[in-house]
């Protein structure tokens, strides 16, 4: 005997393999041969039998719905992809805000009571300070974002004064260099043209302001 195989009819016309737009039930068909005679087939054995040309077996997608499914995904991705890399993005501009905080905070605890912020940049990759100008040394701060990947902390060190710079070392992410100097003045080059402007002394969003 046939194995028995559920096929898909009209309410009343359970005989007949098509599918109803009103009103449809499953009913099951007498025998899995019957249900392939009903459909127009003589094609035997059952490894040949075109299954794709009846209606009852197949239903496919209108090129309606598919324009609709693409065009919402389409609308998705120019909504929601800008929205995360924004997200990315701020994420690694705190870790590197944080850095520059902490590594402040080192220097002025590695100056001492003379206050010389000379030698704690590092230009031969030894993670010891040698120079005034350059990566700030690893044996001052080990900052998160640079281990990330993400920018590069580099210090200007006087005998009484610093600045910090935290540059993006991505350039694909375009974004701007942070910075603090030792008085507590902060900037952000918000539009990365490589100029700080009035409205940057900050590390605000201008929208946060």
């Amino acid at each position: 005997m046939a194995p028995l195989a559920i096929c898909i009819a009209m309410q009343s016309q359970p005989q007949e393999c098509q599918l109803s737009p009103a009103s449809y039930k499953p009913v099951i068909c007498s025998s899995l041969g019957n249900w392939v005679a009903r459909c127009g087939w003589t094609t035997w054995p059952l490894s040949k039998v075109p299954w794709s040309s009846c209606s009852c077996w197949s239903s496919g997608f209108t090129l309606i719905e598919l324009l609709l499914a693409l065009a919402i995904t389409a609308i998705l991705s120019l909504i929601v992809v800008p929205s995360y890399q924004a997200y990315i993005q701020q994420s690694h501009r705190v870790t590197a805000q944080t850095d520059l905080t902490t590594c402040a905070q080192r220097l002025r605890n590695r100056a001492g009571s003379g206050m010389s912020y000379l030698n704690f940049a590092d230009t031969n990759g030894d993670g010891l300070g040698n120079s005034n100008t350059g990566p700030i040394a690893s044996d001052v701060c080990t900052p998160v974002s640079h281990i990330q990947g993400n920018y590069q902390l580099s210090i200007r060190g006087t005998l009484s004064e610093f600045a910090l710079t935290a540059t993006s070392v991505n350039d694909n992410r375009n974004a701007g260099a942070l910075g603090l100097a030792s008085t507590g003045a902060k900037f952000w080059d918000e539009n990365a043209d490589g100029i700080v402007g009035f409205d940057e002394n900050d590390w605000l969003a201008v929208d946060e302001i």
